[in-house]
């Protein structure tokens, strides 16, 4: 399970890959048999269920291409 806030939309979502708009930019969640459990926009809250294998943030001004969650901690 995973909670997460400061989200502001929701790009797409299958059981493969959700894609969200954050407060710290673009952000995609991949894995198997993931799921959107609870979707609060207005608060800025998503909790997903699944097995989660990557998380991946991308800034506005950064061309595509996948960031692990730790190089955007201490990139």
């Amino acid at each position: 399970k995973m909670v997460l806030e400061g989200v502001s939309d929701v790009i797409s979502f299958d059981e493969w890959q959700v894609a969200l708009v954050t407060s710290c930019g673009e952000m995609t969640v991949e894995g198997k048999g993931l799921h959107v459990s609870v979707l609060e926009l207005e608060s800025g809250r998503v909790e997903l269920d699944g097995e989660i294998d990557g998380i991946f943030y991308r800034d506005e001004g950064e061309p595509e291409k996948k960031r692990g969650m730790l190089s955007r901690i201490f990139g």
